[in-house]
């Protein structure tokens, strides 16, 4: 059985958002992960930049913590918080 593999991994936000429109234009996901751990505000602008570019697209946003007024603004967003487990 194959199993679906990442379209891409990007690491950088911002700079990146030209390359983030036209993957998700090019390969139609269902499903995008955004970390949410390492720059907060960041993620969120790409949050709100997918679902600009599908809201078709389902956001699941990996938070560093059970961050209450962090899932809010995930949730604002469009994107769905789930706490990252720490190493």
């Amino acid at each position: 059985m194959d199993f679906p593999r990442p379209v891409a991994d990007e690491q950088a936000y911002p700079e990146r958002a030209q390359a983030w429109v036209k993957l998700l234009t090019a390969h139609h996901p269902n499903l995008c992960f955004v970390d949410v751990t390492r720059n907060s505000k960041d993620a969120l602008a790409t949050i709100h930049s997918i679902n600009q570019t599908d809201q078709g697209i389902g956001v699941v946003a990996l938070l560093p913590s059970n961050d209450p007024e962090l899932i809010l603004k995930c949730f604002k967003t469009r994107g769905y918080g789930v706490p990252h487990p720490t190493p």
